[in-house]
């Protein structure tokens, strides 16, 4: 029987994919209703795997929807996960269900910029601080060579990135004597708030995230300061035991034929001071046939300025009894780092580097 369920995923296994994180992809795919201003759609995601005699199997449904009238956008993200598993040794099944939001929010576009009310993904425009989901607010403006974007929330355990909805982190555990990341449990527990200052020499846009998704690049372009940025970034609440400030600057260069370098220098000033510091460096090739192939090599890391600092945490396990692991934590809670599909890191023990190779097939993409 167990051999006839592994034939049969690894027979799945282009079409299914154990995802760390919910991978959403509503937001940009809803069909107009009618000649309406609303629009919808649904998303259907289920993932096997078969771990220490035990088959897991995730299921979850979200439906969007989306009004927008002029200048004035309302978002709903939500659904239901169901989690089951089946002990082949003690013959028993479990599991659970879970509804919860992914995103609900309210967006205003006017000449005085874009302010985003509600539960939403709030991705700092430097490399390293923050990629959240977060009940707050996100202000962003463009001032002709000069952009501005402040936010601020709370972040919750329920609808968290790693949370307990929208995340798969706590069916199975890939990396044993890791910390998990501190979520609070009810609002208003972990909080954050930041800004960052952009200064565009070339008056370029100010979005230069690669996903590798594709579209019209230019392959030759002479070397330029696209982006300098200065970023300042806090999280507080009562479970934050060390709240402080980290201030730094950052910074995005081309140098043509779609290779970039992304550094970024960051002091965290609280009371145990460090000195943060990461580099991303990205090539992209476009093939004749449209497909894509994106590089990129990142290093992550961390040095406090008081010699001998780590910061322990204690692992309890019923087999090989107590676990004490010395490690240079990072100073912020949600930066998520993504290292792949189902790797990825909210407060990673640094120093963290990241090697990866994506490849994008649009007729794929366009078929499905």
């Amino acid at each position: 029987m167990r051999i006839q369920i592994i034939i049969l995923l690894l027979c799945l296994s282009s079409a299914l994919f154990a995802q760390w994180e919910c991978p959403s992809k509503l937001g940009g795919n809803l069909k107009q209703f009618k000649s309406s201003n609303f629009s919808y759609g649904v998303e259907l995601t289920l993932g096997i795997g078969y771990l220490e005699n035990s088959l897991i199997a995730n299921e979850m449904g979200l439906l969007g929807l989306n009004y927008t009238n002029n200048n004035h956008t309302f978002y709903f993200e939500g659904g239901m996960k169901i989690a089951t598993q089946f002990d082949f040794d003690l013959m028993v099944s479990s599991g659970n269900g879970k509804f919860g939001l992914r995103e609900f929010f309210y967006q205003n576009l006017s000449n005085y910029g874009t302010l985003t009310l509600g539960l939403q993904s709030i991705r700092s425009k430097d490399v390293y601080l923050v990629n959240e989901r977060v009940l707050g607010l996100n202000y962003k403006k463009d001032f002709n060579k000069w952009g501005l974007n402040i936010y601020g929330g709370t972040v919750d355990n329920n609808f968290a990135r790693n949370g307990t909805f929208c995340s798969m982190a706590y069916l199975y555990d890939i990396l044993p004597y890791t910390n998990q990341p501190l979520i609070g449990k009810s609002l208003g527990q972990t909080n954050l708030v930041g800004m960052t200052l952009e200064y565009h020499p070339a008056n370029s846009s100010s979005e230069f995230s690669d996903d590798g998704l594709g579209g019209d690049i230019e392959t030759s372009k002479p070397v330029k300061l696209e982006t300098i940025g200065f970023t300042m970034y806090s999280e507080f609440g009562s479970w934050i035991e060390n709240p402080g400030l980290i201030t730094g600057l950052y910074s995005n260069i081309e140098f043509g034929n779609d290779y970039s370098f992304k550094p970024e220098v960051l002091i965290s000033a609280s009371s145990d001071p460090s000195l943060i510091y990461c580099a991303k460096f990205n090539k992209a090739f476009t093939w004749s046939n449209t497909q894509r192939t994106a590089f990129e090599i990142a290093y992550y890391g961390q040095t406090y300025l008081n010699s001998g600092s780590t910061d322990k945490y204690v692992i309890y396990d019923s087999i090989t009894g107590t676990r004490t692991i010395e490690v240079s934590k990072s100073a912020n809670t949600f930066s998520n780092i993504l290292a792949g599909t189902v790797l990825r890191f909210d407060t990673p023990d640094l120093p963290f580097g990241v090697v990866s190779v994506k490849h994008t097939i649009p007729s794929l993409k366009s078929a499905s």
